[in-house]
């Protein structure tokens, strides 16, 4: 006969064994087990008990501590021990007695037939909380068991002490009904009803004065414990005890008010840190939650991505919102479905009793009028448990259920809630600890380092660190966990050679947890042999895909990837592409890898995405432009990925099918950096194979134009010439080479556009009978667009604007929207010039507009230069300002380095007329230092035009001659008239503050030449205030006020301050020296004059040719 082993565990534990104390436990964890296995009273797994008490430690640890644990216990308390291969339980039939069992006996028989003796007994057993004083470390989830354990005896004992103390006050036996209320309100002193309770049983008893002190005491226990005053029944009761006019008598029987238990309305365990983020996510799930429509909420993730806590947090706001209240169960440690219904009744406070009905019924007819919010996490290891949820939602009509896993239930009721990382800075963040992946990076941080803030050096390393782990909370924390002993920049480095970096010794976490690589193994070890293999195969992708390229590359099913979807590993954004975590896909690479499988993969990947951009070439450059070019925007990465392949390969064919497309995608969006960097890799691969001398010419071609849009002008130059020099030796041997060969020329003849006039337009000219020659149409309108350049550059307006014309013709014929904005440009420049600035506006509007539709940057930042060039000279200098500064800004984003310094050029004669001297002359030397290191000398001359200018109003004229000079110089030698004509009128106004006359009168009438041979219209308004000066000068003062008159009738002039300053000044002095009525009659004949009669006139003046000069 077994020997009685008695646990009394209503207060601090304490075990006999016949009548004798049980010492000897190795460890609290030992006494922790035996009260766990006893209160429980059935069979746990091995596997769950590790979970319980050892979470902490690695498998095998823990699984040896168990052995240990137990064979401590089965010397200490004999055969009461059934220590099973899987299964440890109290063996049933050996004598165990637990106090905990007897009073819930208790409670239940007195509610089937009171038996106040033996309740009496029951209660006398409850000393104190339920293993008071008894903490076991590094065990979280046994302590979430006592803690609910603890909150349920108390409430079965409150439950208790109230009906009996009815049964007394029945009796009237008052001193034993009284000391139970008191014993009820030691416990909980909250309770008013309680109160109220002891009060009557004082009045019924006749201790009058005893009930009304109680009352006091009462008010006193509200305060303190709830800071509330008694409500409005508890004040009736005092003054019907004060007035003497209560509504019974002693011993007189009255209806009872049934005893509220209020057993614990939540097991939530506590938390040890803020919640970081997620406020979107929680008021969705709340939204979720309040919809009647909504009864099971699965929160689906990968491993780590923060499911628990935010459903901890979630359920957390739901507590009011359910009559019995909210409680979560842990199946992570369970490992059959079986032991899911007992853990379910342990969270809701079921007792199963003793009768013909399963445990699962039971639970069902518990929760059969429950109102109330079950939170089951961690789901996924027991796909069994789905229909269990199922048949709860069926059985019982109000409750709801939350659930968090990697994996879909798959039931008809589920909602499914996709949970993706926090919020992480972009590259270019200014505030990366406004972002929730950083915030909670520095908590987990300050928890090891409290004292730790960040340098200004710090932070892009730690959003670097968020971005690697694209915000998965278990990857951030993980990241953090090594701020004691690396720098925040050491982290993003180690962190960015792979995820074996992320792990952790902190015992806090699960095992399970402790390394990015175990959570990840985890979910691999779920998925079948075809969810793995296309798993594998989705890491050779970069920034999502489409399921036909998926498809293509790996052979997938629409069944496989439903299952990789339903499991978390990869969903569907809300632009129908799909995508896969970088972490996980980074495991999956590994796992390629191994399986010896990428090169096969990476080599289906590429040929998919040369198919993809072959298909789209003519795309590109016609009417499905827009759709193509977001097309290939959504898979930038993977187009990047697959030509890097071709190129490592040298998979020569492929390179020269995709290289079209690739180069006018990253082109027309602006990606110049990108799109040189792929050239050059193609043409280093390419000159040291020596191979196919065509694909390296056009790719050299192709390389230069990036180039020139990065400011490197002279490589560019240099490619350029290169690539006709390979197509020249492929000509001599035979080979038809004109495409390449025009596509060379038109880009080498935009360029030399800004060194030598002349020589562009024979080159270009040259591609434009080569393009017409081979009917490529979309070449020939870039080329003619290149050529009205050219005539803008030699003043040619009309020559100009038919180009632009035969160029928009052809690009709206193609619907080529993105080449319509670069003719637009051209053609908005021609107006400008021949003075029609309504029109030239109506052109920079509509290139505005198409840069809307196409979403293209590039193309709006043009449009401001357009917009901001006609309001220059439209004399509204304001908005020239703010419109340049808007273009700048997109070109400083772009990274387009010749726009944006054609922008600051712009800029700095705004600021010029604006009369901002300092200003302009500090852009002007900006610009000067962009020109020469980027090699255009164009730009050299408009900074050194603007350099002199500024230094006529600075009164040192010497400068302004020398810098003015060098850029006329600079103008004559690269043959671009057009730009020479202000220089020459700057020149002009320098000398005549310095009384070098006949100097000015040269300039002017070379001005004046240049003027006649070209239609130029700003050119005639730059002549006027010069020629008014020489006028003033030589004592002609009627005339010279006549003729800056008709120059003041345009807004140009007459609202800029430096043409104020440098010419109005002078005119005004010399009005002064004219009666009125012949200066009145000289403005007069100013305002009638046609301008370019006013010039001709000019132009035939004796003065201009035999004036002495008078120096």
């Amino acid at each position: 006969m077994s020997e009685k082993l008695e646990l009394m565990l209503l207060g601090s534990p304490a075990v006999y064994l016949d009548g004798n104390p049980v010492t000897g436990f190795r460890s609290s964890k030992a006494l922790a087990l035996l009260c766990y296995l006893a209160v429980t009273q059935r069979a746990h797994t091995r596997t769950a008990l590790t979970g319980l008490l050892w979470g902490d430690l690695p498998d095998s640890q823990a699984r040896r501590s168990l052995t240990t644990t137990l064979s401590n216990l089965r010397h200490l308390v004999g055969n009461h021990l059934i220590i099973g291969r899987h299964e440890i339980a109290l063996d049933p039939h050996t004598s165990c007695w637990l106090d905990v069992a007897v009073l819930e006996a208790a409670v239940e028989r007195f509610q089937a037939g009171p038996d106040i003796q033996q309740l009496e007994a029951a209660i006398e057993l409850y000393r104190g909380d339920f293993l008071e004083e008894f903490y076991v470390r590094m065990a979280p989830e046994f302590e979430q068991w006592v803690s609910a354990e603890r909150e349920r005896l108390r409430a079965l004992v409150t439950q208790a002490l109230h009906e009996l103390g009815i049964a007394y006050e029945r009796e009237t036996k008052w001193t034993h009904a009284i000391d139970c209320i008191r014993r009820l309100l030691a416990l909980e002193p909250w309770r008013e009803e309680a109160h109220r309770h002891l009060m009557r049983l004082l009045a019924q008893s006749g201790q009058r004065g005893a009930a009304l002190t109680h009352y006091r005491i009462c008010c006193q226990c509200l305060a303190d414990e709830l800071d509330v005053e008694p409500d409005a029944e508890t004040m009736r009761l005092y003054e019907q005890i004060r007035d003497g006019e209560a509504p019974f008598r002693p011993g007189e029987q009255r209806q009872e008010q049934p005893f509220i238990i209020n057993l614990p309305r939540h097991n939530l365990p506590a938390q040890t840190a803020p919640l970081v983020g997620r406020k979107g996510e929680l008021a969705e799930l709340a939204r979720l939650l309040a919809d009647p429509a909504v009864r099971l909420v699965t929160i689906l993730a990968p491993g780590g991505m923060g499911k628990t806590r935010l459903a901890l947090e979630a359920a957390a706001t739901q507590i009011d919102c359910y009559r019995q209240g909210v409680y979560f169960v842990a199946l992570a440690p369970l490992t059959t479905v079986d032991s899911v219904i007992p853990a379910i009744a342990n969270a809701v406070h079921l007792t199963f009793q003793a009768d013909p009905r399963p445990p699962k019924q039971q639970l069902f007819d518990y929760l059969r009028e429950k109102q109330l919010l079950l939170l089951l996490d961690n789901s996924e290891h027991l796909p069994e448990a789905a229909g269990l949820a199922d048949e709860i939602l069926q059985a019982a009509p109000f409750v709801r259920i939350l659930v968090t896993a990697r994996e879909r239930l798959k039931l008809s009721a589920e909602t499914i809630f996709r949970l993706h990382g926090l919020d992480v800075p972009g590259q270019d963040t200014h505030n990366p600890a406004d972002f929730s992946a950083v915030q909670l990076f520095l908590q987990q941080a300050r928890r090891l380092r409290p004292q730790f803030t960040p340098a200004a050096t710090d932070w892009p390393a730690l959003a670097q660190t968020c971005r690697l782990v694209q915000g998965l909370p278990l990857g951030i924390l993980l990241a953090a966990a090594w701020i004691e002993t690396l720098t925040p920049q050491e982290i993003a480095a180690e962190l960015s050679r792979g995820i074996e970096f992320l792990e952790t010794d902190l015992r806090d976490l699960p095992v399970r947890q402790r390394s990015m690589a175990a959570v990840l193994t985890q979910t691999w070890e779920r998925l079948n042999k075809a969810e793995r293999l296309v798993f594998m195969q989705l890491s050779v992708f970069r920034g999502g895909f489409t399921r036909q390229a998926v498809q293509a590359v790996s052979g997938a099913t629409l069944g496989t990837l439903a299952g990789l979807v339903d499991k978390a590993l990869l969903w569907r954004s809300a632009t129908g592409r799909c995508e896969v975590h970088e972490l996980l896909r980074q495991y999956a690479e590994e796992q390629l890898m191994a399986a010896g499988l990428v090169d096969a993969t990476r080599d289906a990947h590429c040929a998919y995405f040369v198919d993809f951009l072959s298909e789209r070439e003519a795309d590109l450059k016609g009417g499905r432009q827009v759709a193509a070019l977001n097309e290939l925007e959504s898979d930038k990465e993977n187009l990047l990925v697959a030509w890097r392949w071709s190129v490592q390969q040298g998979q020569v064919q492929r390179l020269a099918r995709a290289m079209e497309s690739l180069c006018l995608f990253h082109e027309m969006r602006g990606y110049f950096y990108e799109g040189e960097a792929a050239c050059q890799q193609a043409v280093q691969r390419l000159t040291d194979a020596n191979d196919n001398l065509r694909t390296l010419a056009r790719a050299l071609s192709w390389q230069g134009s990036f180039g020139k849009k990065l400011g490197h002008a002279r490589l560019a130059e240099q490619q350029y010439r290169q690539s006709l020099a390979l197509l020249d030796k492929l000509a001599t041997a035979g080979q038809d080479i004109r495409a390449e060969r025009a596509f060379a020329l038109s880009k080498l003849g935009g360029l030399l556009w800004y060194a030598d006039v002349e020589a562009a337009r024979q080159v270009l000219e040259e591609s434009l009978t080569l393009c017409q020659a081979i009917g490529d149409q979309w070449r020939t309108a870039q080329v003619q667009r290149e050529l009205a350049r050219v005539a803008w550059a030699a003043g040619a307006p009309l020559e100009m604007k038919q180009r632009a014309q035969e160029s928009r013709t052809i690009r709206r014929t193609l619907n080529d929207l993105k080449g319509l904005s670069a003719t637009l440009s051209v053609l908005c420049w021609a107006a400008q010039l021949l003075g029609q600035y309504e029109q030239a506006h109506e052109h920079a509007q509509e290139q505005y507009a198409i840069g809307q539709a196409l979403d293209d940057q590039l193309v709006i930042s043009q449009s401001f230069f357009n917009l901001g060039i006609v309001a220059l000279y439209q004399g509204q200098f304001a908005e020239a300002q703010a419109t340049f500064e808007q273009g700048q800004a997109i070109a400083k984003e772009l990274g387009d380095r010749h726009h944006l310094n054609t922008l600051r050029i712009w800029l700095a004669r705004t600021k010029l007329h604006l009369g901002e001297y300092q200003e302009a002359h500090l852009l002007a030397q900006e610009s000067l230092a962009m020109a020469d290191e980027i090699g255009l000398r164009s730009h050299r001359g408009d900074a050194t035009a603007l350099l002199g200018q500024a230094a006529i109003v600075e009164s040192t004229y010497a400068l302004a001659e020398q810098w003015l000079e060098e850029s006329k110089g600079i103008f004559q030698a690269i043959r671009q008239p057009v730009k020479l004509t202000r220089v020459l009128a700057s020149l002009g106004c320098a000398a005549c503050a310095t009384s070098q006359h006949s100097r000015a009168r040269r300039y002017l009438s070379e001005l004046l030449r240049v003027v006649a041979e070209r239609e130029d219209f700003d050119a005639l308004l730059e002549a006027l205030p010069l020629a008014a000066l020489l006028l003033a000068n030589q004592g002609q003062h009627e005339w010279a006020v006549e003729v800056y008159t008709a120059a003041l009738r345009y807004p140009f002039i007459a609202n800029s301050c430096w043409f104020a300053d440098v010419a109005g000044r002078v005119i005004q002095a010399a009005q002064s020296h004219l009666p009125p009525a012949v200066a009145h009659k000289a403005r007069e004949k100013g305002q009638a004059w046609e301008i370019r009669e006013l010039v001709v006139e000019l132009q035939s003046s004796a003065w201009l040719q035999t004036a002495s000069d008078v120096e």
